[in-house]
């Protein structure tokens, strides 16, 4: 099984950590699709390099993987060729850019990908840091979560 998660900006391990923790403790592969924005082959290398600093603070293990990609067309190839049992994504966004895929019946049709669009909020901010967010040691300090 493998979840697909869609990430469109830096910062977002603090969004998703906890839902990647529970994929990866039930023993469901995780693939992150993170966009490079810029036309600036140095941009783009800064992004990369964030996304896997933020990663490797984060006990994500062996079974996690954050692919980079340039176009929407190169986005929409990986999803056809590596085919996650379902998607994720924040808020509407990703819903908004998957619907531009050529492909997109195909893809997230009747029987194609189920998408899940989440949004967390948090009531305590107080402990919010790249490595506070889904590690369990620290979950004990909020107060309240959501997701819708």
């Amino acid at each position: 099984m493998k979840c697909g998660i869609y990430f469109y900006k830096v910062g977002m391990f603090k969004v998703y950590a906890p839902i990647i923790n529970a994929c990866l403790k039930k023993g469901i592969e995780v693939v992150v699709y993170r966009p490079l924005l810029s036309n600036s082959s140095v941009e783009n290398i800064k992004t990369k390099a964030q996304m896997l600093q933020d990663a490797k603070q984060m006990p994500f293990g062996n079974n996690f993987t954050i692919l980079f990609f340039s176009s929407l067309q190169e986005l929409e190839s990986i999803l056809i060729n590596e085919t996650p049992t379902f998607l994720i994504t924040y808020e509407t966004d990703g819903i908004l850019i998957f619907q531009k895929f050529e492909n997109y019946d195909k893809l997230f049709g009747p029987l194609g990908i189920p998408i899940f669009s989440v949004q967390w909020t948090f009531e305590n901010f107080n402990t919010e840091s790249i490595t506070t967010h889904g590690n369990p040691k620290f979950l004990h300090t909020r107060k309240l979560f959501s997701c819708y």
